[in-house]
């Protein structure tokens, strides 16, 4: 019994690993906004600043980051930027992901 909850354990979070990593954030288009919020530390960011800008792979941390932070407040117009990350970047930032919203969730 243990051993098939863990098994199913780990075939959601490998499934949600790979729902992740197919659905990257991309660029947000041609909108207008009134300021832009780039997260820095990789090529490209600042060149592109129009809204909340970050690489294609750390964009959902960084949606539900702010969107936490934010509410309903603003709107806020993702904008990924295109990046070929290696497994191990979007593994960690995956796992990142998932423990940043368990904590959330026990209010830690």
């Amino acid at each position: 019994m243990i051993l098939r909850f863990f098994s199913l354990l780990l075939i959601l979070y490998l499934l949600g690993f790979l729902l992740f990593s197919v659905t990257l954030g991309g660029p947000a288009g041609d909108r207008r906004t009134d300021a832009a919020v780039v997260i820095t530390g990789g090529t490209g960011r600042i060149e592109h600043a129009v809204r909340l800008i970050t690489s294609d792979w750390h964009m959902r941390r960084a949606l539900y980051e702010f969107g936490r932070v934010l509410g309903d407040k603003y709107e806020i117009v993702p904008d990924g930027v295109r990046s070929q990350p290696r497994f191990l970047t979007l593994f960690g930032e995956y796992n990142k992901y998932v423990l940043r919203r368990i904590a959330v969730l026990l209010e830690l």
